[in-house]
Formats: structure tokens, sequence, C-alpha cells
């Protein structure tokens, strides 16, 4: 029996994975990414990591992925054309039946700001459904809450190519100022925390309120990206009776684009925040907003 143990990373091919997996990589300790195909195969096993096959929703096919691990990445991928919850509970359920067959020694779970809220938070009840369940296990593990992520402006970005003087903007007055968080910081305080293993006892949960250098609004956003490009751009609200057609334009299913809407409204109104008390640790990220923004223009004109 293989004896070597592993950091697992699920989503691998994902935004936030794919970062945790190649940092650990630098780390020279052992990594096994899980795919949900062999897209990518090639690409991850020249980087020196074991790569695995899995379904996230089918335990069987987890157990060999989890299989002698010393730390797991825990994600929710999204998957905006089914029904959000109904694929959260079939995952974390696998989730947690893999886990109590193979024990790792820890779980790294992505979290989202507002994941101590049960009702009105739209996608981020998924993550709420997940941490629940999994903070039963007696296991260390260490919930990462991620703030709005800053590369949620990627889709707004790159419809400056077709106007380039308007960002447009969910986020309700366009001078509200959010915390918001880069997938560089997500994935290096993940990393920080599948590494450091001895350091919290056997069942310790520990949450971690994950937001980046500033709070910062999409009047900020447009000022970054008018220096970025040496144009005038503002930003401009969404008229909140337009949502439901645009949300429509990117085939989600029907209750996702209820998800979303509630999931803005949360925002705008302040009702989704940090949970924070004495059993929370906030920790700021270091990446700058304004290098991330410059990627997501790069990103924007090369397509």
């Amino acid at each position: 029996m293989e004896n070597t143990k592993y950091y697992v990373v699920t989503g691998a091919n994902g935004n936030t994975g794919k970062l945790v997996a190649n940092k650990l990589l630098e780390h020279k300790v052992n990594v096994r990414v899980i795919l949900r195909n062999e897209n990518n195969r090639e690409h991850w096993e020249q980087l020196g990591a074991q790569v695995v096959i899995a379904n996230l929703d089918d335990s069987s096919t987890l157990i060999k992925a989890f299989e002698n691990a010393s730390s797991i990445y825990l994600m929710n991928p999204p998957a905006y054309s089914d029904d959000l919850f109904e694929r959260v509970e079939k995952i974390s359920n696998a989730y947690i039946e893999a886990i109590k067959v193979t024990n790792p020694q820890k779980l790294v779970i992505l979290s989202s700001v507002g994941a101590h809220l049960a009702t009105g938070t739209g996608n981020i009840i998924t993550t709420y459904i997940m941490d629940q369940k999994i903070a039963k296990l007696n296991i260390q593990k260490s919930f990462i809450r991620a703030a709005y992520f800053l590369e949620n402006w990627a889709n707004p970005i790159a419809a400056l190519k077709n106007n380039p003087n308007q960002l447009s903007s969910f986020v309700i007055p366009i001078d509200l100022k959010l915390p918001m968080i880069t997938n560089e910081d997500i994935a290096i305080t993940s990393v920080n925390e599948m590494l450091d293993i001895s350091s919290i006892e056997l069942n310790k949960t520990k949450i971690i309120e994950l937001e980046g250098e500033t709070h910062i609004s999409p009047i900020e956003i447009a000022n970054i990206l008018s220096k970025l490009t040496n144009t005038s751009i503002q930003a401009q609200p969404i008229p909140r009776e337009l949502w439901p057609q645009i949300l429509n334009k990117h085939n989600f299913s029907p209750s996702t684009i209820q998800a979303f809407i509630e999931l803005n409204d949360g925002f705008n109104s302040g009702y989704i925040t940090w949970e924070g008390g004495p059993n929370v640790i906030s920790i700021r990220g270091t990446t700058s907003f304004e290098s991330v923004l410059s990627k997501l223009l790069q990103i924007k004109t090369t397509h």
C-alpha cells in the first residue's frame, strides 16, 4: 500500500483550484489534482502532479482521489445551468462519505462572506449548506470565507470592447464600497492553511474571513480602469428590472437566475456581510487590485 501523503485539490482546472495546485507544486510537496475528465491531464502531469479522474458527486470515485491525503482543498464548482442547491447537497454528501473512509488530516474549504446566513443570500446558500455539513466532521478544518470576487468584474470588463466608456454594474449604488478579494489571495491563504497541519488540534475548526487590500466601489474600479486604459470609463448601474433578461443570456437555470438576483440584492442592501466575533480570524490579502484589473483588461484585448 502506498504511504506517500498528498495534498489534494478539487476543481483544479478552475479559477482558484488551479492557483492552489500550482502554489502547492512550488512548495515541492506531493500534489494530486482531481479532474472531471481527461482534459488537461497531460498539463498537470508535466507539472509534476498526480491526476485522478473523479465525479465530485460520486463518493466511490472520490475515495480513490482522497486516499493518503494530508490536506484536501474542497470547493463547490459552479454549475449554473443546473439546480445549484440540489447539486451542492449531492457534492457535500459525496465529500463526507469519502472523507469518512479515507480520514485525511485536514480540510480547507472555499466558503464565502455571508456563509453563516441560512437564507437571503442567493448562491451563497450553497456554501452555507456545504459548510454546515462539513463542520460536523471530527477533523481539522479551515473555512476560507472569501469576500466578493474581484474577478467577478471580468464580464463587465470584457464588455468594454463594445462599449469602451461604460462599466456595467450589478453593485448599486455605484459608490457602494464592498470588501473584495482576488483569486491569488484566496490561493495563498488556502495553501498556507493546507500546509499548516500541526498548529491546530483534532476537531478544531478555523473560520477565516478573507478580504483584499481595501473596500472598493464600482466608481473606484472604473477610475482604475480609466487610468490603465487612458480612457474615460464610467460605472453604470444596471437597472434591477433588467437583471433577469441579462442573466438569462448566460444559459443559467431559472433557479440560478433567482439566486443571482437574491445575491446582488443581499450585497446591495448590506445584508450579506461578515459574521465577525471572537471565533473568526480576519485576514487581508496583499495582491494589488490594480494588477488584477490590468490582467483582466489584457484578457479582454486578446478575445
